[in-house]
């Protein structure tokens, strides 16, 4: 059963037609070129902040979207038991505690004196809704910091 297709076989009265690149379609694509462009700036604006600097210890010069009212940074890169403070489980146990939240910011660096502005030495952010909870979790973090390093960990 060899049966031949339209399309097996190039048709005797039809020849390859070639689509114009740029033509017909120069519009769409520049359109699609400022549509990317535009999607590329509200990505990098998310992540940037409208303000100028970056969020770093100590304070922080843009508003992160997951802030509470009270913030407060706790610098952690040379802190001995920094692994413990930076597991999910422990930031969860804080917050359970007491009701505030705590994110791990920054990068590690062996040398601290190789931190930028744009990429801060690691730390905890701490967001609470009142200053008391802020406290608290303040407290309890600097606990923790000052606890002695288990063996079992």
């Amino acid at each position: 059963m060899d049966r031949k297709r339209k399309w097996d076989q190039p048709n005797a009265d039809e020849s390859p037609q070639k689509v114009p690149k740029f033509e017909e379609g120069g519009k769409a694509a520049t359109d699609a070129a400022a549509a990317a462009a535009a999607i590329a700036a509200k990505i990098a604006a998310q992540f940037a902040g409208t303000g100028s600097g970056g969020s770093a210890p100590g304070g922080s010069a843009t508003k992160d979207p997951h802030d509470a009212e009270f913030t407060h940074d706790i610098e952690i890169n040379e802190v001995r038991n920094r692994y413990m403070l930076t597991k999910g489980s422990t930031q969860q146990q804080i917050l359970q505690e007491t009701g505030a939240s705590v994110t791990t910011k920054g990068i590690w660096y062996p040398d601290k004196s190789k931190a930028t502005e744009k990429d801060p030495p690691l730390y905890l952010h701490i967001s609470a809704t009142t200053e008391e909870i802020l406290k608290s979790a303040i407290e309890k973090v600097e606990e923790l910091i000052n606890a002695e390093l288990s063996l079992t960990e």
